[in-house]
């Protein structure tokens, strides 16, 4: 691993409009290091309550 990754993500919402944005992770840090986004009036701080698909870069699908 090397001393830092990041991770990028496509979120679509139920009425099928997808933002783009990314996580930055530094290692030995527990937080978020740093983040983009493509369209903040799009994206909207809140909770998740129902459950998600997430489809990672393998291709595999899982529920959570």
């Amino acid at each position: 691993m090397t001393g830092s990754y990041s991770i990028v993500v496509t979120m679509t919402s139920k009425e099928g409009k997808s933002a783009y944005f990314d996580y930055g992770f530094a290692k030995n840090q527990e937080k978020i290091s740093d983040y983009g986004i493509e369209n903040e009036k799009v994206q909207k701080e809140g909770i998740t309550t129902d459950k998600v698909k997430v489809i990672y870069s393998n291709e595999s699908e899982e529920e959570l």
